[in-house]
């Protein structure tokens, strides 16, 4: 039935992808999907975060959250590419950074490679604030999406898990063609 938008429960349970959809829809579906996830990005934000300051959880912004976030998934970041993560410049980042450690949420370490270089990593208070701030996080969008059927939540986790491994992708093959362009290239 071409040009229906259907979908199926597979045997393993998981939601497959609407069948039977033209390609001239697809493209179309495509342009609007880019847009779709541009919109749908902020209004998740926004919703968390009023829950989040409605419930005086934490003082944090978002790009302060956002930096406290991606220095638990990475460690011992250095402040070079937090910096990246934000797309904020170096000096915006460097007064974000010293506000964190003067909460007591950051501290810095002095690399031992390069005394030049500081890396970064949560505290125990920034590992209970980041936790705390998740647990509301996740707490308002359970509740945001539970008025939809199984078939739309299991829909949207395919979109996002789709969504993760194509910006994942898109994000490491980015950091390893300006890695090879520094260092002249690759090995072959």
């Amino acid at each position: 039935m071409r040009g229906q938008n259907t979908s199926k429960q597979g045997s393993a349970g998981a939601t497959e992808i609407p069948v039977g959809v033209s390609a001239a829809s697809d493209l179309a579906a495509a342009d609007g999907c880019a847009a779709a996830v541009f919109e749908t990005v902020p209004l998740v934000m926004r919703a968390v975060k009023g829950e989040i300051d409605a419930r005086r959880a934490v003082d944090l912004s978002m790009q302060q959250f956002r930096a406290l976030k991606f220095i638990e998934r990475h460690e011992g970041v250095h402040l070079s590419r937090l910096t990246e993560h934000v797309g904020a410049t170096l000096s915006a980042v460097s007064r974000l950074v010293d506000g964190l450690v003067d909460r007591g949420l950051l501290d810095r370490e002095v690399s031992e490679d390069d005394r030049r270089r500081v890396k970064l990593r949560l505290t125990p208070l920034g590992e209970r604030t980041i936790a705390e701030v998740h647990a509301v996080a996740v707490g308002t969008l359970e509740r945001i999406l539970q008025p939809l059927s199984q078939t739309e939540k299991s829909l949207i986790m395919l979109a996002m898990n789709t969504l993760r491994t194509t910006l994942e992708r898109h994000i490491t093959a980015r950091a390893d063609s300006q890695t090879s362009s520094h260092t002249g290239g690759s090995i072959a």
